[in-house]
């Protein structure tokens, strides 16, 4: 897949990533993490201007027990807008975004 826009809206070397990717209008977001479970805040800075629905992926809170268990979440949020993701030591989180 050839993607229209790639950025990088939050990381630290050896910690964990996040990268963003864009085709046509929607927005594939992934996060990784090391070891350390954490709480990082993704800014949506990349977006334009207007609302989106994003849909989020993420660890569970029993995953050090059940490893492929994960939470679904949709929210409404803009441009402006941050997401507080709680990621569990060797984690991460998915997140598709598609403007309303």
């Amino acid at each position: 897949m050839t993607w229209d826009r790639t950025v990088v809206p939050c990381a630290e070397v050896n910690e964990y990533v996040t990268i963003a990717r864009k085709k046509d209008n929607e927005w594939y977001v992934g996060t990784i993490n090391n070891s350390k479970a954490r709480t990082i805040e993704i800014p949506l800075t990349f977006l334009d201007k207007g609302k989106y629905a994003v849909t989020i992926y993420k660890d569970a809170p029993d995953v050090d027990r059940n490893p492929n268990h994960l939470l679904k979440e949709t929210l409404t949020l803009s441009a402006g807008d941050k997401i507080k993701i709680e990621l569990a030591s060797d984690g991460g989180c998915a997140m598709e975004i598609r403007p309303l």
